[in-house]
């Protein structure tokens, strides 16, 4: 499998999983592996007990890095898997800092696959010269450990503000990921947003981590009235912003009427020339969008959109920015009432209420929202939606409980020419957890906890909770699927296993991924799941 996506919001409920949900009536021995699937499992080896664990595929099996804890900074153990049932055959402790390091001063940034190469990238600041140093230390993937001198990448003497706490320096990839681009923000002086304009510095650099170009830019309005949303490189190295933006007098911080708002695009050059390039649709108001480059070289700025007066999401819009500068017409698509009514049970009266709203072209979905934007090899786009949304309520004490609902995945595919070719619901209920999605050259595949009943299930019918591991297997040339039953969230393979979680699922091909459980006893197992 080429990509994997994997969503910032799952890790906050994968630990979680055995507690918080009350899993409809599902007996754990009617779980039964689909046919087609095998499962093959290797030795035990001793567990591990780590916060954060990454897991690589490399042309001799699964590189596993896990942190542990340290007096003086992260240290991580890597351990190699090989052969047929991915034994364990070696782990390496090393740290990629040595000597003593004032933890507040360093930070993790994480593992990241750069062509054939994986790399380490953290930050250190040095206090005495105020200066902020972006590093990256390159993983030896035949033997583990961390291999060589660490590389600076980037040295900011001025101060630069911490994006929500998880470092100052943010990385994004164009499409063909031969382009990586390092985003950081100056700290203003003053703090009147009312004239302050935010500036940014951006550092381009190829796949072998070699500086292509680097330079500052000042955003064109004040931060009252607009702020970054996102930011990404395309292949030829230029940068962009998307800017999303206030009409009105309101700061754009304590904007609530989301008609106020639009977005923009400001692309940036080596040069340090920018130009903003503005998108509408054609009335309608944005409310939630992602700007990506496709296949074809251009960006593209996709998502859901609402009609005037609308608090509902009514459909999908995406343009495209060619390589001349020029947007596309939008291409708006509108949900349907067959669609919106899907895998939900719904009353007469309920159903008479939709079919008016349908009529005064007021329908429209709740609590839909957007997750991730794929490149297909077709050159066309696929969306991915979530209904999501959160409840709460407050007990005899005073305390305010939670709940989380990861619904319905939503999937649109639309084509190189911005025209969608098919949309796709996905049922599912879950208080616990959202999904992973994968793909392959021909196949998008979603991975979730479901209860086995629910792949027979109606058009009219609600979905139920359960606790096994299902792969939805979709081609996305038609949008047609197949629903495979993996295993049980609590025994693998006659085996009983404890602590799952989705985001130790490991694609390996288009048809076999493996996944590391606990299986007591302080003791891991690696499992290989191949389909057909």
């Amino acid at each position: 499998m080429k990509k994997i996506v994997l969503f910032l919001l799952l890790p906050l409920v994968c630990s979680s999983f055995a507690f918080g949900q009350k899993d409809d009536e599902e007996n754990e021995n009617d779980i039964k592996t689909s046919k087609g699937v095998n499962i093959t499992k290797s030795a035990a080896y001793q567990v591990i007990d780590a916060p954060f664990k990454d897991y690589f595929v490399v042309d001799d099996g699964v590189l596993a890095v896990k942190s542990v804890k340290s007096k003086n900074i992260t240290e991580y153990i890597f351990q190699k898997f090989e052969g047929k049932t991915l034994n364990e055959k070696s782990r390496i402790n090393d740290a990629a800092i040595d000597g003593k390091v004032n933890k507040a001063y360093y930070t993790s940034m994480g593992f990241r696959e750069i062509g054939k190469k994986l790399y380490f990238f953290y930050t250190l600041y040095d206090k005495p010269s105020t200066t902020e140093h972006l590093y990256a230390k390159e993983v030896s993937t035949e033997k583990g450990g961390f291999t060589g001198s660490a590389i600076e990448l980037v040295k900011v003497t001025e101060k630069i503000t911490s994006y929500r706490g998880y470092g100052k320096f943010l990385l994004d990839f164009s499409e063909d990921e031969s382009k990586m681009i390092v985003r950081f923000q100056y700290l203003n002086e003053s703090k009147n947003n009312n004239l302050n304009k935010q500036k940014f510095g951006m550092v381009v650099f190829d796949d072998k981590l070699e500086k292509v170009w680097e330079n500052d830019f000042q955003m064109p309005y004040t931060e009252s009235e607009s702020s970054v949303s996102d930011f990404t490189v395309d292949s030829k190295g230029r940068g962009y912003f998307l800017l999303k933006k206030t009409s009105k007098a309101e700061s754009i911080k304590e904007s609530k009427n989301q008609e106020n708002i639009s977005f923009e695009i400001f692309e940036v050059t080596e040069e340090g020339k920018g130009e903003i390039r503005d998108f509408k649709l054609e009335g309608n108001v944005i409310r939630s969008v992602v700007m990506k480059e496709n296949g074809a070289g251009s960006l593209v700025c996709a998502g859901y959109y609402s009609k005037p007066r609308s608090y509902q999401t009514d459909g999908v819009f995406s343009v495209v920015l060619d390589e001349d500068g020029q947007f596309s017409k939008p291409n708006l698509h509108e949900f349907s009432l067959d669609f919106i009514k899907q895998y939900n049970r719904i009353s007469e009266r309920r159903e008479k209420k939709l079919k008016d709203k349908e009529e005064k072209g007021e329908l429209g979905m709740n609590n839909l929202t957007m997750r991730t934007i794929l490149n297909l090899s077709d050159g066309g786009i696929l969306l991915t939606g979530e209904i999501f949304y959160v409840t709460s309520y407050t007990d005899s004490k005073g305390n305010t409980h939670y709940t989380y609902h990861y619904n319905d995945v939503i999937l649109t595919k639309i084509n190189v020419d911005g025209e969608v070719e098919w949309f796709k619901k996905i049922p599912k209920r879950s208080t616990t957890s959202s999904f992973r999605q994968f793909s392959s050259d021909n196949n998008i595949y979603i991975c979730f906890r479901d209860n086995t009943k629910n792949e027979s299930l109606g058009d009219d019918e609600t979905p139920m909770t359960g606790t096994a591991v299902i792969l939805y297997k979709i081609d996305y040339k038609e949008g047609n699927h197949e629903y495979l039953t993996l295993f049980s969230s609590n025994k693998i393979a006659e085996t009983p296993v404890f602590q799952f979680s989705l985001n130790r699922l490991i694609p390996m091909t288009d048809t076999k991924f493996a996944v590391e459980t606990y299986i007591k006893n302080k003791q891991d197992m690696m499992f290989q799941i191949e389909f057909e």
